[in-house]
């Protein structure tokens, strides 16, 4: 891209977590593929380094950097913090898409504790320290949120298969974006934007039946492609986005807008 373009991302350093899930792999694709160099954070080096790998093949000339972030773990998250700090890195764009999410599809009930624990003290202390990176010259933060935070399930649409959705899941992503409308008032004088990007459902070669009752339900009649998730992923990293913060920018098909 042109040096001028807004939406370059040329010479900027992308943060992301969750880099080996379908979503934050695709979205690190995109960043990298518009110019942009990134640390890329999975559960274990050995994932990171197999992830940078692979976009690599994307763009050649980008700077990655693989660096281990288990969200589950407190200290290995402080680890992570006081590497990134001596390696002084500064940071333009940080995309949180990690999730601890063990009883994916079933009751969370007996895990209530720890899954809204380690999500919630991982997206806190992980934002306030990309902030604290960003104050002296201002950056954007977007993290990965689901319609579940906006609407509630129509669980009709998980009859007759094995899937569903545990308590847990829209009860973190809406607290998630109420903390990001927080920072983002809070940090707003450092020129740092903070957005929630709002997802419907992805697919991934679900149930058929599933697939069929899903996309009754979606004004443009499909589930949302990976690629889908690469133009609001850039717009956000970018100067595009310069006036564009405390926003759910949700991408869905217009799925809610008939709810």
């Amino acid at each position: 891209m042109p040096e001028n373009n807004i939406f370059s991302l040329s010479k900027k350093l992308a943060l992301i977590t969750g880099a080996s899930g379908k979503v934050g792999f695709r979205a690190a694709a995109a960043i990298v593929d518009a110019g942009a160099n990134a640390i890329i954070t999975c559960r274990t080096l050995g994932t990171a380094k197999e992830i940078c790998n692979k976009l690599k093949l994307i763009n050649q000339s980008a700077k990655l950097y693989p660096m281990e972030l288990d969200i589950a773990d407190p200290k290995n998250i402080q680890n992570f913090k006081e590497s990134l700090q001596e390696s002084k890195f500064s940071i333009d764009f940080f995309l949180h898409a990690a999730i601890f999410r063990p009883e994916f599809k079933k009751d969370s009930t007996n895990s209530w504790d720890s899954i809204i624990r380690i999500n919630s003290f991982a997206f806190y202390n992980l934002t306030k320290f990309v902030c604290e990176n960003m104050s002296d010259r201002g950056g954007s933060i977007a993290h990965i949120s689901s319609i579940y935070s906006h609407r509630s399930p129509d669980f009709t649409i998980y009859d007759n298969t094995s899937m569903g959705t545990e308590a847990t899941y829209p009860f973190l992503k809406a607290g998630e974006e109420a903390l990001s409308w927080y920072f983002s008032s809070i940090y707003a004088s450092k020129n740092i934007r903070i957005n929630s990007i709002v997802l419907g459902g992805v697919f991934d070669n679900q149930d058929k039946e599933f697939i069929k009752k899903y996309i009754e339900k979606v004004p443009l009649k499909r589930m949302a492609k990976l690629e889908d998730i690469d133009g609001t992923v850039i717009f956000l990293a970018s100067d595009a986005s310069s006036y564009v913060t405390g926003s759910s920018i949700i991408l869905d098909g217009g799925l809610i807008s008939r709810i």
